[in-house]
């Protein structure tokens, strides 16, 4: 009985471990797309559009930034940033590592905040799991450690 517990719990271990390395058929082009998508963000809060940035949000997306209470909704999400807008901030993004199978994507990196007189004013790391919903890659949950400059 002992021994076929184990042999179950190891089929099962190799099961799941098969499953979760199973990659989408377009598995060369996720990691690009995942960078694309992170600088046509990037690109949108650099130029001034907040609502057009929280487009690449889920509809039920949660971000939650340190010091603050979570924001949920992409609606939510798009007015946190209008300050960021209004004032000309701009955002670089640097991507690290990328994970992925074929439904999540779970992206983490760190990023700067600048004036619109170029000074930073705050760096931190970030944490983005990305759904993949009816074929197009979305921000689900967000998670920002700011270094609190």
């Amino acid at each position: 009985m002992k021994n076929s517990i184990s042999l179950l719990m190891f089929i099962l271990l190799i099961s799941l471990s098969v499953h979760s390395q199973t990659a989408p058929a377009n598995s060369a082009n996720v990691e690009d797309v995942i960078h694309e998508r992170t600088q046509m963000m990037v690109q949108k809060i650099n130029d001034g559009d907040h609502k057009s940035f929280a487009s690449f949000f889920a509809e039920d997306a949660t971000m939650k930034l340190t010091g603050t209470e979570a924001f949920t909704g992409r609606e939510a999400i798009a007015e946190a940033h209008r300050p960021m807008t209004e004032n000309g901030m701009q955002i670089e993004i640097e991507s690290d590592e990328i994970f992925y199978n074929e439904d999540f994507v779970t992206e983490t990196g760190s990023y700067k905040i600048f004036t619109a007189d170029g000074e930073q004013v705050d760096y931190g790391d970030f944490m983005t799991l990305w759904k993949n919903i009816d074929g197009n890659w979305q921000i689900y949950r967000d998670v920002i450690s700011s270094s609190g400059k």
